[in-house]
């Protein structure tokens, strides 16, 4: 005896509730709303899930959002549907806010001859809680600073630009915090670790002939030898330079 679909009409022999697989992941597609709490941490992306950390396979908000859908939301479907639920969200509706979102989800099903698509609405209530990795490292004491300085006056823009970008990708990948204080001839940056800033202020003298002098300051007899390292970068005037220099070289080498 030939089936039909209650909805589409289809002829199917597979059928859940007189619906075809298609027509029932519709139904309750759409007449679902799905709710998420979510702690997010606002420094590193690390978002919490069922009391534990995860970092996110992702730096863009939305694709870590779906990563969040896809651990929190939970389809129940009829033992017929053999495939797995994923979840995407167009970048332009998601801002970076704390609160209560409301979203457009597109739910994509898939199974070996069966693809099937839907949208579906969610409610995310996000809430911004420093993680434990970044708790400890902004709680840490500064323990080094690079003093940036030039030869013959003010440090060059482009070259203070091009050494601030050396450093935020440093601290960002080692999981350091630093800040950054202009002075009237040039500009320290304070960071969480030393070796850190010995390696940094090694790389400017690698790529900008810079001049190293290092100086050791004793917080205090209790705290034995721990301290404050400040390291002088001198930059010669030639290190402004340079970076047009291997910027015009690279330029040739990308023609």
């Amino acid at each position: 005896m030939v089936k039909f679909c209650a909805l589409c009409g289809k002829s199917e022999s597979k059928l859940i509730e007189n619906l075809c697989l298609p027509c029932y992941f519709k139904r309750e597609i759409i007449h679902s709303v799905f709710n998420v709490r979510v702690s997010l941490c606002p420094f590193c992306l690390s978002y919490r899930f069922k009391g534990k950390w995860f970092k996110p396979n992702s730096t863009l908000l939305n694709e870590i959002i779906e990563e969040i859908a896809e651990r929190s939301i939970e389809i129940n479907l009829p033992p017929e549907f053999k495939g797995n639920a994923t979840f995407k969200i167009p970048q332009e509706q998601f801002r970076f806010k704390e609160g209560n979102i409301r979203l457009t989800l597109t739910v994509y099903y898939e199974e070996p001859g069966l693809a099937l698509e839907e949208y579906a609405t969610a409610f995310f209530k996000l809430k911004f809680v420093t993680c434990p990795s970044c708790t400890k490292v902004r709680k840490e004491p500064k323990e080094a600073i690079l003093q940036f300085r030039s030869f013959d006056g003010n440090v060059d823009a482009r070259l203070r630009k091009e050494i601030l970008s050396i450093v935020e990708k440093e601290t960002r990948l080692k999981g350091v915090s630093h800040k950054v204080e202009d002075k009237k001839t040039g500009f320290d940056v304070k960071l969480s670790s030393q070796s850190l800033a010995r390696s940094i202020a090694q790389r400017m003298k690698e790529m900008f002939k810079a001049d190293l002098k290092e100086t050791f300051k004793i917080k205090g007899m209790k705290d034995g030898k721990k301290g404050i390292l400040s390291i002088s970068v001198r930059l010669p005037p030639e290190s402004a330079a340079s970076i047009k220099t291997n910027g015009e070289t690279n330029a040739k080498r990308n023609f």
